[in-house]
């Protein structure tokens, strides 16, 4: 897999020092912490990317959103990760993100691994151990394919206002 976009509706009741919304792990023998994807929010809020390129690396590569979100509040978030490209990208609410230190990464392979993970979470860490999400998720999506910008925006849109639904 060289792309990977993944897109979620929360809703936080409160961040904890790691809130995460799906996790996929490495390969390993047994459910591990170390996870290959992973699309969080930090305890300030910030909606985060990080991905392991190979699962072999220590740490992940990490991008924040330099826009925080509020509890009791929906948002549509959407993260990609290009590894062919070495670049990540974060949407919130169909507008495009900036992310801390910018969009370029340095993936040390152009593709994940390819592997099945051994296990995955939606609203916890990979094993199920913590990063517990206090709220809820809702239309959480992977892809292996790179979303345009005016899809997010319409799929955002179309969610947001039902009744004024768009066409690309």
């Amino acid at each position: 897999i060289n792309q990977v976009t993944i897109s979620a509706w929360v809703y936080a009741e409160s961040f904890s020092s790691f809130t995460s919304i799906l996790s996929l792990s490495e390969e390993s023998a047994n459910p591990s912490i170390f996870s290959r994807i992973q699309m969080y929010i930090d305890a300030s809020g910030y909606p985060t990317l990080g991905v392991r390129v190979p699962d072999s690396e220590l740490n992940l590569s990490t991008k924040r959103a330099n826009e925080a979100l509020s509890t009791g509040d929906w948002y549509h978030l959407v993260a990609i990760a290009d590894f062919t490209n070495d670049s990540m990208a974060m949407y919130i609410n169909g507008n495009f993100s900036s992310l801390n230190g910018g969009s370029s990464v340095s993936f040390s392979q152009d593709a994940t691994t390819n592997s099945p993970s051994r296990s995955a979470a939606i609203g916890a860490q990979d094993d199920g151990s913590f990063g517990y999400f206090d709220g809820i998720i809702d239309e959480l999506r992977f892809s292996t394919k790179i979303l345009d910008p005016d899809v997010i925006a319409t799929e955002f849109s179309n969610q947001s206002e039902p009744l004024d639904f768009y066409q690309l």
